[in-house]
């Protein structure tokens, strides 16, 4: 792993109107069944310079010494959840595309946060080719019913049961109105929507990928990488 995990407070200045923009837009299931609720289009198609500035700023938490000069590739979307469409409690996963995510909550739910996990062997850890890992099976049964919106019954329960079974549990962060958190996206994690989530009021969040980050001035350092030099 290159990136940790880490979690900073108070992260917009005017979070509320954040908030209001975010229920401007339109949003949309993943045609895949991957995730649950939905999702804007990525923000650099709708509003680059907001997408900009949050970039630069996400990257200033992990790189404050180089985010100015660093070029990169990210997606951006508004994410929503109603307590209906989770299925609680999330699919323990990776993104497996990403160099390192972040999450920003933008709703008041208490204890909605993100978990994070390792894989208690080699052979169940995810590999990023289909059909090549034991979850495999079970994300089909997931994304069967995220895209046919059929009633979480006995089978998807044990089907998640199975998948998340699979991990033990090394730490999380709660669901701070207007904190972002960072980390690897090789890093197994969940969302906690569990028995918290049963508020009428869907789960907001602003979700980033970042992939291909280089600065144009020196090298970059990673925590990962600098810790094993030690």
């Amino acid at each position: 792993m290159l990136y940790s995990n880490s979690q900073i407070l108070n992260f917009f200045q005017k979070p509320d109107e954040i908030v209001q923009y975010a229920k401007s837009l339109d949003y949309y299931k993943d045609p895949k069944g991957k995730w649950p609720g939905e999702r804007s289009k990525c923000l650099s198609e709708i509003n680059y310079n907001f997408f900009n500035i949050t970039c630069r700023k996400i990257l200033s938490s992990v790189f404050p010494m180089d985010f100015y000069d660093i070029s990169f590739k990210a997606h951006i979307h508004f994410q929503v959840i109603h307590p209906e469409q989770s299925g609680s409690p999330g699919w323990i996963h990776q993104d497996i595309y990403s160099d390192f995510s972040s999450i920003i909550y933008l709703s008041h739910h208490e204890n909605c946060g993100t978990n994070f996990f390792t894989a208690k062997n080699e052979l169940l850890k995810f590999s990023g080719e289909e059909g090549r890992c034991p979850s495999d099976t079970y994300n089909k049964i997931k994304e069967d019913y995220y895209v046919n919106n059929k009633p979480f019954d006995k089978k998807y329960s044990q089907a998640l049961e199975k998948n998340n079974s699979n991990f033990i549990k090394t730490g999380g962060f709660n669901s701070i109105y207007n904190s972002l958190i960072t980390f690897d996206g090789h890093t197994d994690h969940n969302a906690n929507l569990d028995k918290h989530f049963n508020s009428n009021e869907p789960r907001i969040t602003l979700i980033s990928f970042f992939t291909n980050m280089v600065s144009k001035g020196r090298t970059l350092k990673y925590p990962g990488s600098e810790l094993d030099l030690i």
